[in-house]
């Protein structure tokens, strides 16, 4: 129960009073994006037989990079 009660508390002096719960929500979801997105992402991009057009290739280095 005292962990709950923590999740839930601003912290001021570590997070600049936002809830842990908001920054372990926003790691997770960074983490999945790097993972899921990236893979897809480069396996496109080293896959990819012909010429780039110029939207299509800014698009993918983008999401590749993240």
């Amino acid at each position: 129960m005292r962990i709950i009660k923590l999740l839930f508390t601003p912290q001021y002096d570590k997070y600049d009073g936002i809830r842990p719960i908001n920054i372990y929500a926003m790691r997770s979801i960074y983490g999945l994006m790097f993972f899921l997105m990236g893979s897809d992402a480069w396996r496109y991009i080293l896959s990819y037989d012909g010429v780039w057009e110029i939207d299509s290739a800014m698009n993918w280095s983008v999401w590749g990079g993240v």
